[in-house]
């Protein structure tokens, strides 16, 4: 057949994620037998979703264990991005310093490399990341008014009014709203 029973399980636990069920959607995902790179990326985004430690460290375990990892910068990615959230700001690092050297032109993987700089408080390489994450997509809002705080911790990397009424102007951010 076309369709593997783990294509099956996969779709399952995605209806489950958009129905906003992420327990089911982790429970169905985890009664795979088989983990392939597709299933890998579905149930450590789940993880990574989850804010539970015991899944942040079992997906990582699982990543560290699984011979695609070291080939994919997005398995790269979710690797760095659950050492982050475990605190583990080092492994974070590496993980997505490796991650953008497989793939430079990942918007999202800028900004999660400006977000590892910015709470280690090394601001102008943050904002150096957040800039180049903005380049790739201008539309990524984070990368914006990540930016822009950044501007605000560090005034010496660049005013951040200069940032500001331009990009209010151009309505790249929006205006605040009272």
């Amino acid at each position: 057949p076309w369709v593997s029973a783990q294509d099956v399980i996969l779709l399952i636990s995605q209806t489950f994620y958009l129905m906003n069920d992420l327990t089911l959607a982790i429970r169905r995902i985890e009664t795979c037998t088989t983990i392939t790179p597709a299933i890998l990326q579905h149930i450590c985004f789940l993880y990574l979703l989850s804010n539970q430690t015991r899944k942040f460290e079992s997906g990582i375990s699982l990543l560290n264990s699984h011979v695609a990892t070291k080939h994919s910068p997005y398995l790269l990615y979710l690797r760095s991005r659950l050492y982050h959230k475990k605190g583990q700001i080092n492994e974070a690092f590496e993980s997505m310093k490796t991650a953008i050297s497989m793939k430079d032109d990942e918007p999202l993987f800028w900004l999660a490399m400006g977000n590892i700089y910015f709470i280690t408080q090394q601001f102008k390489e943050a904002a150096g990341c957040y800039h180049q994450s903005m380049v790739l997509d201008e539309t990524m809002a984070e990368a914006w008014i990540n930016y822009g705080a950044t501007l605000e911790f560090d005034p010496s990397i660049g005013d951040p009014m200069e940032f500001y009424q331009p990009a209010i102007a151009e309505l790249k951010i929006p205006e605040r709203r009272n």
